[in-house]
């Protein structure tokens, strides 16, 4: 009797969770790297356009505030939309 239940119960339960695993993998995409980032108030700026690989820029410094990165120096203030 348990064979019975356990054959099927295990099939359709394996199969819900490779179709599931097969749809995620089609539907996700890897994040891509922004050119502009804020890390505890310093802005690093990415190195190649392609890697994750970010240097920190000397003279500026940097906020989010309210959706936007505000982007300061000694002397002017810059915003950018984060869309």
């Amino acid at each position: 009797m348990s064979r019975k239940v356990l054959k099927y119960l295990v099939l359709p339960v394996m199969s819900f969770l490779l179709f599931g695993i097969f749809i995620q993998h089609l539907i996700a995409k890897p994040k891509v790297p922004k050119k502009l980032l804020c890390n505890e108030g310093s802005l690093l700026s990415q190195v190649d356009g392609t890697g994750t690989v970010y240097t920190k820029v000397s003279g500026l410094s940097c906020i989010y505030d309210k959706g936007l990165l505000v982007i300061s120096d000694k002397n002017n203030i810059a915003a950018m939309s984060l869309d």
